[in-house]
């Protein structure tokens, strides 16, 4: 994939490149793609390389803990996401 000179690979993880190829074929924006595997990414190594499969709303909830507590990035954290987290794990 390229968008605007930058190449945007499919992960090698295949949890990853799953979840890209299902934002690729249903024409997610490009840099919607890079910040949700970003943010995955994020919350996987906070966990210590924990399978998501193997995690729920207890991790979901340190993640956000951590990251208004400890981070300081909820102005950072892209909006959307941020928003759908909260979402799904209330």
């Amino acid at each position: 994939m390229c968008f605007l000179g930058f190449v945007m690979r499919k992960p090698s993880s295949p949890f990853l490149a799953s979840i890209f190829e299902y934002m690729v074929t249903r024409h997610y924006a490009m840099n919607t793609i890079e910040a949700y595997i970003y943010w995955i990414r994020w919350f996987i190594c906070f966990h210590q390389n924990t399978h998501p499969s193997k995690m729920g709303d207890t991790e979901v909830e340190q993640l956000l803990s951590f990251l208004v507590n400890q981070h300081s990035t909820r102005h950072q954290c892209p909006k959307p996401i941020f928003r759908s987290v909260i979402k799904s794990s209330a």
